[in-house]
């Protein structure tokens, strides 16, 4: 085999292996974002597909009776859409991409957020 047709082939394997299970190497996810995704018991990438985002992250706020940072929330979002599109847009692999159109769109306010569980932010803004 020639030297250019060894590159192909090294090319054409780290392309054809597909997306990654290594949550930590998820486009778009802060490293706090990826610890996250763990503490909520994902080990791999593919076990997000499908699952609910405002789901986690509600159940992340009442798990420690705090309202988390949005952030969060979208990054989840973000890892979602990369575990279960087979070939995402890389555009819509920033976890901004991800935020609420406008704040007052969210699915529960931050004021039904604080009443349902607490008034704590866990040491981090909104």
């Amino acid at each position: 085999m020639s030297i250019a047709g060894g590159i192909f082939m090294l090319f054409f394997k780290s392309v054809s292996k597909g997306k990654t299970e290594i949550i930590e190497r998820i486009p778009g996810i802060e490293p706090s974002g990826a610890e996250t995704i763990k503490l909520l018991g994902f080990k791999k990438v593919s076990e997000l597909k499908k699952q609910d985002a405002e789901e986690l992250y509600y159940s992340l706020c009442s798990t420690n009776k705090s309202v988390e940072d949005k952030t969060i929330l979208y990054q989840l979002r973000c890892a979602i859409y990369y575990a279960t599109v087979k070939t995402p847009d890389p555009k819509k692999l920033h976890w901004w991409y991800w935020k609420d159109s406008d704040a007052n769109e969210t699915l529960i306010s931050d004021e039904e957020l604080f009443q349902i569980y607490g008034n704590q932010k866990n040491g981090k803004g909104m």
